[in-house]
């Protein structure tokens, strides 16, 4: 398997619930190579140091049950203040995946607390907004869910608080509940400003319009460098990432050379908005597409009655593994007891 972005990645040991297209580390060591599952689960917290008892006096009590107590009784006071803040606001950018279900259950779990989650097809869309919006003093969001590139550019615009200080339960930070441990999630240097809660299976980003594209054309990624599908191809902006994911595992796996004939000599075009490539192969200008969230606006045509045959292909020769989503602490975030809460409930 290729691996598409640098850096190991944590996956949650706990059994997950998701869309096709990421893993938890469980069904990962399980199912090498198959689309797995967002991992969020119910919770657990931090341990606290016990304190030496004077001489002569009755033994403590065992440290784990000391530990215990300290993050249970920190989880119930937090319970109680999230609930009188009433609600977090999360933003997530992702490609197919959904928290949703997720955070309906957080809900159920814990009424009183809403969950607003406002979703974002790339952090070149949302990332300007949040940074107009504090530049502003205005403070919506607590937590964003969003690609290593845009994590990286909310934190060099001081958009981000550490999140370390947020993260206490003991199950979250057990070595065993990650794959290469707690602290590899952990990802830049200073070790604080992001986690990385998530790693996706990929090469199934292929968009086929099959009025147009033969069944049996498109088997492998090498299968798009016939000079045939030149100009008939419509990418997303590689800024937006999945492109620049594809991209990468296409020069990993096959070279500089199949990577500069895919995406410059076969002359495909690049389009910043994902509706318009799904409408582009829906209405079939393009015979090829890659987006990452074309699936949800082809629903649309296809509701019209328009891109009926048009068909997600996965890649034998270009699966990678990627880190699918970093959960940063906004700047000044407006709910801190209630993003405390979800953030440590996620991570389990």
């Amino acid at each position: 398997m290729t691996v598409a972005s640098e850096g190991e990645r944590p996956l949650s040991d706990s059994a997950g619930t998701g869309a096709t297209g990421s893993t938890t580390r469980r069904v990962f060591l399980r199912s090498a190579g198959a689309l797995g599952a967002l991992a969020l689960a119910d919770v657990a917290c931090a341990p606290s140091a016990t304190p030496l008892s004077p001489p002569g006096s009755a033994p403590p009590a065992a440290p784990a049950a000391t530990a215990q107590a300290g993050w249970e009784r920190e989880w119930a006071e937090l319970t109680t203040a999230a609930k009188s803040e009433g609600k977090v606001v999360v933003n997530w950018i992702h490609n197919q995946l959904s928290p949703r279900k997720a955070f309906d259950t957080f809900e159920a779990q814990f009424p009183g607390i809403s969950v607003e989650v406002t979703e974002f097809a790339s952090g070149s869309l949302y990332n300007p907004k949040v940074l107009q919006e504090q530049q502003a003093g205005i403070f919506t969001w607590d937590l964003t869910l969003s690609g290593v590139p845009f994590g990286v550019a909310l934190r060099d615009a001081r958009a981000l608080d550490p999140i370390r200080p947020y993260v206490f339960r003991p199950d979250v930070m057990d070595d065993k509940a990650w794959r290469n441990g707690y602290e590899a999630g952990y990802i830049e240097k200073e070790k604080k400003w992001g986690y990385a809660f998530l790693e996706e299976l990929g090469g199934n980003q292929w968009y086929l319009n099959t009025d147009l594209v033969g069944p049996a054309e498109i088997q492998k990624a090498t299968d798009l460098l016939d000079p045939k599908w030149r100009g008939k191809m419509i990418f997303s902006d590689p800024r937006q990432g999945a492109t620049f994911t594809v991209a990468t595992a296409v020069r990993l796996a096959l070279g500089e050379d199949a990577m500069k004939r895919l995406f410059v000599e076969q002359q495909p075009v690049y389009s910043r908005d994902d509706r318009s490539i799904a409408e582009g192969m829906a209405r079939g200008t393009y015979a090829i597409g890659l987006g990452a969230s074309v699936s949800q606006f082809l629903k649309d045509f296809q509701a019209e009655g328009l891109g009926k045959n048009i068909k997600r292909v996965i890649s034998p020769d270009l699966l990678f593994g990627s880190l699918g989503s970093i959960a940063g602490v906004l700047h000044t975030p407006p709910h801190p007891a209630a993003l405390k809460l979800l953030l440590n409930w996620m991570l389990t």
